[in-house]
């Protein structure tokens, strides 16, 4: 589990309006537009300490992409997680039990309980 590359996640994820964020699509418009809205791996290809690692957009397909993976996929091998946690981070799934569309700042909210739980 790559800890620093979560936690600036978690960090970029504080300030991201809840208007620009949604849960159900990886990306929607240009980083650093006003109208940008992601999820959190959407996000993730906005930070560029994250795009010179190689984690970065298929603009063609819409899916994040790192070391030839797309998708949740990408976003374990990022952030060295195994895909069942990354799919229930990052996907609305493991939001279910809010009863509503997961915000940015709960996806930080989990990350960090992930975080002091698998340290």
């Amino acid at each position: 589990m790559n800890a620093k590359r979560l936690l600036t996640l978690a960090n970029v994820l504080d300030s991201v309006p809840d208007e620009q964020f949604d849960i159900n699509l990886f990306w929607e418009g240009k980083p650093h537009d006003c109208g940008f809205v992601g999820c959190a791996l959407g996000w993730a290809t906005t930070i560029p300490e994250f795009a010179k690692a190689g984690f970065g957009r298929d603009e063609g397909l819409g899916y994040p992409i790192f070391g030839g993976q797309t998708s949740i996929s990408a976003g374990a091998s990022f952030f060295g997680l195994d895909y069942d946690d990354a799919y229930l981070m990052f996907m609305p799934v493991g939001y279910r039990e809010l009863y509503r569309p997961a915000t940015a700042k709960d996806v930080a909210d989990k990350i960090r309980r992930f975080l002091k739980v698998r340290r």
